[in-house]
């Protein structure tokens, strides 16, 4: 047997790519039995193990990603005690942040980019009873190092690898009302802190008639609530994305929602008109920072002006909510430079009064990226060779301390108020002219000054909050009339109409919580 797993961030997720690897074994290798485990972070290592030996494989994969690399190495480790035979191969995106020699000794075999061609060439290679031969897209643990290049047998056409919807190898729509769908691989961009563009000149992409074949599919079935391509832009081709929206909205009869990530300056007007039409109910786009210096030294560019207005159009044009990225840690950036993004954000507002979703997080120093061999030496970070930055050259041990209290901030209010936080941010910001990173500031500080909020904000892990049903249960006892000491702390109480707009919202949390 074949057991291939995915620790995922939250119970809501699952890995495609343990799903796209057992269509092709399906399909190439029917003569293995194939058991696929979709299981969450907070998992406990007794836990993963015992689901794991319910059903005693051969040949395990393990899927690595999201830093969930220590908790793959404790499974190996305990794997191999129990089934000395086992073969064990892990792949993923964080392969190469593992320690070589600390593989060495339970992990049999690595794959450093896509696994579908490697996967089988193990599967026969085992049923042999021989090693797999040279040049298959397989290494030992100590031949990893960083400086690999990520896709070492890249694809440029993807219409051979199956589909697991088409060929019904994903069966867990009971489980999962989401799904995740890719049309290609790849990035046009080559970002400094980012596997998904290196070791690819182009993007590879599905063809037109597959790619509609499976979206049709999915389309078609009333389980599929939400579709979220994986995509690294979904729009990266005009042509591709007109025809894309069109055949969305062609097919889209059970009012199934859509979810993707977005070049925001290279949507035209068309594009934006098409997307209530298509399904989509939110997109994510990456401006990561408001200062141009950043982002030439991370690879990127943006024109902030033509951001800022498609930003306004999307806004007062569509029902789309609009979330966008802002990267405390980013190579060079002070504290203040964040901020400024942060407060950049909170100045963009439809015609309709609408206002964008602020997604904060840090920035993971991956090894393997430019970020990482250029500057780690010189960081100290969160998780040892592969964290985020607690300090750097641009940043101090005291300024990160403060970001992350003015991110537990964020995440409160994102929690306890889930549809009103914009409109929160925007009364704030209208009548009390408070700019949207001292208001996240305010609420850490009202909620920190009570002794068992303050234990949760500094002793828990915030990253998955909404998966931490810890988190969840604090966050649905805390009575949003904070807001009011919010207002208190910031001196803006007395604003006129300030105090009521606030209480009208919290009321309509309430009531939608009813």
């Amino acid at each position: 047997m074949l057991c291939l797993l995915s620790i995922n961030c939250n119970d809501r997720h699952y890995g495609l790519g343990v799903y796209l690897l057992a269509a092709m074994v399906r399909r190439h290798r029917p003569e293995w039995p194939l058991r696929v485990l979709n299981l969450p972070v907070q998992t406990t290592p007794r836990q993963l193990l015992f689901e794991l030996m319910a059903e005693p494989a051969r040949v395990y994969g393990f899927s690595v990603h999201h830093g969930h690399g220590p908790l793959v190495l404790q499974l190996a480790r305990d794997l191999r005690r129990l089934q000395p035979d086992a073969v064990i191969v892990v792949g993923g995106t964080d392969v190469v942040a593992l320690d070589p020699d600390e593989m060495a000794a339970d992990i049999d075999w690595c794959v450093v980019g896509e696994g579908e061609a490697p996967l089988l060439a193990l599967l026969d290679a085992v049923a042999r009873g021989q090693p797999p031969a040279a040049g298959q897209g397989l290494l030992r643990p100590r031949e990893l190092h960083p400086g690999l290049p990520l896709r070492q047998a890249q694809r440029e056409q993807l219409d051979e690898l199956p589909s697991p919807y088409l060929d019904g190898v994903f069966d867990a729509h009971d489980r999962y009302p989401t799904v995740y769908v890719e049309t290609y691989r790849g990035c046009v961009w080559n970002c400094s802190f980012c596997y998904e563009g290196r070791g690819r000149k182009r993007i590879a992409s599905y063809s037109r008639g597959r790619i509609e074949a499976e979206l049709g599919h999915l389309l078609a079935d009333p389980r599929v609530r939400r579709i979220e391509f994986y995509d690294t832009i979904f729009n990266v081709e005009r042509e591709r994305t007109r025809w894309l929206l069109d055949f969305l909205i062609a097919h889209n009869r059970h009012g199934t929602r859509l979810i993707g990530e977005f070049m925001l300056e290279w949507l035209d007007d068309e594009e934006i008109a098409r997307l209530d039409a298509s399904g989509f109910e939110m997109i994510e786009v990456g401006l990561q920072s408001v200062k141009q210096r950043t982002l030439q030294r991370s690879g990127r560019k943006t024109d902030l002006a033509r951001f800022d207005e498609r930003a306004r159009a999307v806004l007062s044009r569509t029902a789309v909510d609009l979330c966008i990225d802002a990267m405390y840690g980013l190579e060079d950036e002070t504290l203040d430079d964040f901020l400024a993004t942060v407060d950049h954000l909170g100045t963009l507002e439809g015609t309709n009064g609408r206002r964008p979703t602020p997604i904060l997080f840090t920035t993971r120093v991956h090894p393997g990226t430019r970020l990482h061999r250029r500057r780690a030496i010189h960081m100290v970070l969160d998780g040892g060779q592969d964290g985020t930055p607690l300090a750097s050259p641009s940043l101090s041990l005291a300024e990160t301390e403060a970001f992350h209290a003015l991110f537990h901030g964020y995440l409160v209010l994102r929690g306890t108020c889930p549809r009103t936080m914009n409109d929160i941010s925007g009364v704030f910001a209208r009548l009390g002219g408070v700019p949207l990173s001292r208001l996240h500031a305010g609420v850490a500080r009202v909620l920190r000054r009570q002794p068992s909020t303050r234990l949760l904000f500094d002793q828990v892990d915030w990253t998955e909050f909404r998966a931490n049903r810890l988190l969840r249960f604090y966050l649905s006892a805390i009575d949003r009339a904070y807001l009011h000491a919010v207002a208190e702390e910031l001196g803006v109480a007395d604003a006129p109409g300030l105090r009521a707009a606030l209480q009208a919202l919290i009321e309509r949390e309430d009531r939608a919580d009813a």
